[in-house]
């Protein structure tokens, strides 16, 4: 099973220690993990795209590259957003990223991409919380912020889907976001529909290991 883990779940999984409530789901998936049961992913945008953001609070960023670090050291792999003007997490070694099988693979994997992302957009959604917030507020860090956020997640499932994943984990539910957010419930019933996208909780996720 593959599956694709998004930011508010990486570290919960990578420290099922101190996941409180949901130690039990987070270990049996941590373990799942290091077993090979679950073949394990989440997008570059984690680093690419929120750690791009001005965020300059104490440990943010020390945070961030331990989160990074505990996911690829759980055998996790990097999944490519392949966006104009974005760069690439330096992988020297050719072994941070999930791998496409070939030439045919890696075209297939662009054009679903593309084709997701912009049907997103086309809905106000992910990257176009972006184009607005700069054309209209740019110098509101607030907005900014939530729009570097939701360009992030909609992001995340288009380069989820364009390496054909079974399942995307999150915790998100877009309760403060809103219909805008591609996370939140409608815009996921729209995935799934259109696109065939699976999102799945950390209880689900560990539910379905259980079986």
């Amino acid at each position: 099973m593959r599956v694709t883990f998004d930011t508010n779940t990486l570290d919960p999984i990578t420290q099922p220690e101190l996941a409180g409530s949901m130690r039990d789901e987070c270990t049996a998936i941590h373990e799942s993990l290091k077993s090979k049961r679950l073949q394990g992913f989440f997008c570059e945008t984690v680093v690419t795209v929120e750690g791009g953001t001005a965020d300059h609070r104490p440990g943010v960023e020390e945070e961030r590259v331990a989160r990074v670090k505990r996911a690829l050291d759980l055998g996790m792999r990097i999944l490519n957003a392949p966006r104009n003007g974005c760069v690439r997490i330096d992988d020297s070694s050719s072994e941070l990223y999930a791998k496409d099988a070939d030439e045919g693979a890696l075209a297939t994997r662009l054009m679903r991409f593309e084709s997701i992302a912009g049907a997103i957009e086309a809905r106000g959604l992910g990257y176009a919380h972006m184009l607005k917030v700069t054309r209209f507020s740019p110098s509101d860090t607030r907005k900014v912020a939530r729009a570097v956020a939701e360009w992030a997640d909609g992001d995340s499932v288009a380069a989820h889907h364009g390496y054909a994943i079974d399942l995307f984990c999150t915790e998100d539910r877009a309760a403060k976001a809103g219909r805008d957010s591609v996370m939140h419930p409608a815009q996921r019933g729209w995935l799934h529909r259109a696109y065939g996208v699976q999102f799945v909780s950390i209880g689900e996720l560990a539910a379905l290991l259980r079986m």
